[in-house]
């Protein structure tokens, strides 16, 4: 089973690629850009407190980042993309919950132990951030994911039925499990959301554009962080039943 983050920032031990998406794919171009990637997680990861203040200064500290990589990079690089999902690891980082919690964040790919009809069985994860922990059942470690994140740059109509299947599924493992997305830009949804718990548009721009001069929205990152700290439970026996 593949870890992807430990659950506190203080004692992260892993390396950048099998940490943040970002670091992963900015590593393999190398050069001054990677440098000053670098730079730019050095200065996330040295916000360690949880205020209103921290959290605008992620904001201003990923928007700066972004304005250095918007436009270098096709979509199906997906640079961009990653940037905004590793936005969210440090935004979520500094949550009280996940410390003292002991929570774990794992990534795209990881590989977890899931129970299927009282079968274990291994479960790819597809989620872009998962939260939660791993509990022990005789010599296996069962991942238990109490918060699921995709983020997506943007966000049509077209994909909201991929998803609302995916929210299902991780649903049907752990009922209690609570599914996000997060989007910079987002066409009309006219549907229901059906088993995703909210959708997130964290900046007003339209869809497919790339202009990202217009403000992210502090209140609607702050509500995003607040569902997300709302449905992290300490990791006791009343949760051993959300298991996927």
């Amino acid at each position: 089973m593949q870890t992807i983050l430990s659950n506190s920032t203080k004692s992260i031990g892993i390396t950048d690629r099998m940490i943040f998406p970002l670091g992963r794919k900015l590593e393999k171009i190398g050069g001054e850009l990677y440098e000053q990637y670098k730079n730019y997680k050095q200065k996330m990861m040295e916000i360690v407190t949880f205020s209103d203040k921290t959290i605008r200064d992620k904001i201003l500290l990923y928007q700066s980042f972004l304005d250095k990589i918007d436009g270098k990079f096709n979509a199906q690089s997906q640079i961009i993309s990653s940037h905004l999902e590793e936005f969210l690891v440090y935004l979520f980082k500094d949550i009280p919950e996940i410390e003292e919690n002991n929570y774990y964040f794992f990534g795209k790919g990881s590989i977890g132990i899931c129970i299927d009809n009282g079968i274990l069985k291994e479960r790819k994860n597809d989620i872009d951030i998962g939260i939660g922990f791993q509990e022990k059942l005789g010599t296996i470690n069962l991942t238990i994911i109490n918060v699921a994140v995709d983020a997506k740059k943007n966000f049509e109509s077209t994909m909201l039925k991929r998803h609302k299947e995916e929210a299902r599924s991780y649903k049907s493992f752990n009922s209690t499990l609570r599914y996000f997305l997060v989007t910079e830009a987002c066409g009309s949804l006219m549907e229901s959301k059906g088993e995703i718990d909210n959708i997130f548009k964290i900046r007003d721009i339209g869809i497919n554009k790339s202009d990202y001069t217009n403000p992210i929205k502090f209140e609607v990152v702050k509500a995003l962080i607040t569902a997300v700290q709302e449905n992290l439970k300490p990791n006791d026996a009343s949760n051993k039943k959300n298991i996927i």
